[in-house]
């Protein structure tokens, strides 16, 4: 008896310890993978993120995608941006459902384009379902975030934005400039 339970100690203690991730750490990884897809602008990592069934409304798009092909025709955008292209993740809220799991939050484009800086921020709403163990995208929405307002410096640099936030902007039409309040630094980005 003694002798199973040292040939057990030793195994347990022996072994490095595995910690596996839940569900929300998987949904943030398949958001991170969609936003390095768009980063490198590879459009076969970022498609292959969502469902067959997956209805798309991009940023850039006046309709819905609901095919594959749909989804696909709308992400070819990519081959067509310049090399300085960027996508960035802000904040995020994970939300799970038993296999169903939705992520909303922000995430900023950015590219050079005539030696200037420009800003695109959105804000998101992908609706997961878990297939065979695989968190795929089969609901997507995109709108575009005029504004970037932050309560404080602190939460601006929490969300990795302010990198990309110099004063360099080029702001694009139409923009509406509304007083900033004295207790939130203020920054706008450009119309996707």
């Amino acid at each position: 008896m003694n002798r199973i339970v040292a040939v057990l100690s030793l195994l347990v203690l022996g072994c490095p310890v595995m910690t596996l991730a839940g569900p929300k750490e998987d949904v943030a990884a398949a958001t991170q993978t969609w936003i390095a897809g768009m980063t490198a602008r590879d459009v076969e990592r970022v498609v292959t993120l969502y469902d067959s069934e997956a209805v798309l409304w991009g940023t850039r798009s006046p309709t819905l995608h609901d095919t594959p092909g749909a989804v696909r025709e709308y992400f070819n955008i990519l081959r067509t941006v310049p090399s300085s292209y960027k996508a960035a993740l802000g904040e995020q809220r994970i939300r799970i459902y038993g296999d169903i799991a939705i992520n909303t939050g922000t995430y900023v484009f950015s590219e050079i384009r005539d030696g200037k800086e420009i800003i695109r921020p959105a804000r998101f709403s992908f609706v997961y379902r878990n297939s065979g163990g695989r968190w795929l995208i089969i609901e997507s929405i995109t709108t575009r975030r005029r504004y970037l307002r932050f309560r404080s410096s602190r939460e601006a640099s929490r969300t990795g934005l302010t990198r990309m936030l110099r004063p360099r902007l080029t702001l694009e039409p139409p923009w509406r400039l509304e007083p900033q309040p004295e207790h939130s630094i203020w920054r706008q980005g450009t119309a996707l």
